[in-house]
């Protein structure tokens, strides 16, 4: 089955436009930024070629979803087809004092965000491991 998530489809309201917050990644986020996955897997593009395309999403995003089985299922967004890997615990990026958004995270074929972010975790056990230039 196969939801089209920017346009609020394949929901039991037609008039649900709930709004959702994207991300864009490539493997390895789960570790870096200490996700918890309740279903599924992190991006693993050496294994798992086609993550490229992968999704990952949260518990929010899975609420209105309303996806039974998530992982494998196949949604459309932004002119992209994606397949879900994994699901993900809430977590809060924004406004700790609102409801966290339905968040998709998109493999790293997406191109709509048009930056660039690096995530590092420091080392605090062993400072001279992140130490740049020595």
């Amino acid at each position: 089955m196969e939801r089209r998530v920017g346009a609020g489809l394949g929901r039991k309201d037609p008039n649900d436009r709930t709004s959702f917050d994207r991300y864009a990644t490539d493997e390895g986020l789960g570790v870096t930024a200490g996700l918890q996955f309740i279903q599924g897997r992190d991006f693993d593009l050496k294994q798992y070629p086609t993550d490229s395309t992968g999704l990952i999403i949260n518990e929010a995003a899975l609420k209105v979803m309303k996806f039974k089985q998530p992982i494998g299922q196949r949604v459309s967004d932004l002119g992209q087809d994606w397949h879900i890997v994994g699901v993900i615990r809430d977590v809060v990026l924004k406004n700790p004092y609102e409801p966290v958004p339905p968040t998709l995270i998109c493999g790293a074929k997406s191109n709509f965000l048009g930056l660039n972010v690096i995530q590092i975790r420091l080392n605090d056990k062993n400072p001279s491991l992140t130490t740049c230039g020595r």
